[in-house]
């Protein structure tokens, strides 16, 4: 196999309590024996990328994050009459995360994820639920 990628990460204090980030991977790993060769190794996507933006205040946070992949190669198993070249389609994704502090010690954390509400292949035929969300509580000592 050979493996060859770029990765690029930028990070830009936009004023005091706002932040935006892009981050970026580009990957060739190539099969180079067998039955498989020159083909993607499966599960590794073309490319990855992030970005988003953030606001932090007083232990207040909330960002807002836009997330992309090319998808990637089917390979851990196959439906029948279709070949290894097999690849899950691209998708894209829009979530927000947020803190909220409820004591100097104490903070309430919330992750709404898909917010399209539209489900798609994350890899290999395991799907993304449409909108998701998670809430819980965050300490420190």
């Amino acid at each position: 196999m050979t493996t060859n990628g770029l990765e690029v990460a930028l990070r830009y204090q936009i004023a005091p309590e706002w932040t935006g980030f892009l981050n970026y991977t580009y990957t060739d790993a190539r099969i180079l024996n067998g039955p498989e060769a020159g083909l993607q190794l499966g599960l590794i996507p073309y490319s990855v990328a992030q970005a988003g933006v953030g606001y932090e205040n007083g232990g207040w946070q909330l960002n807002l994050i836009a997330l992309y992949s090319s998808g990637s190669r089917r390979a851990l198993f196959q439906n029948p009459n279709i070949g290894n070249t097999d690849f899950s389609p691209a998708w894209a994704s829009v979530d927000i995360r947020a803190r909220v502090p409820l004591t100097e010690n104490v903070a309430l954390t919330a992750f709404l994820e898909n917010l399209a509400d539209v489900q798609y292949e994350r890899a290999n035929r395991i799907f993304a639920p449409g909108l998701t969300y998670r809430v819980g509580l965050q300490s420190s000592f």
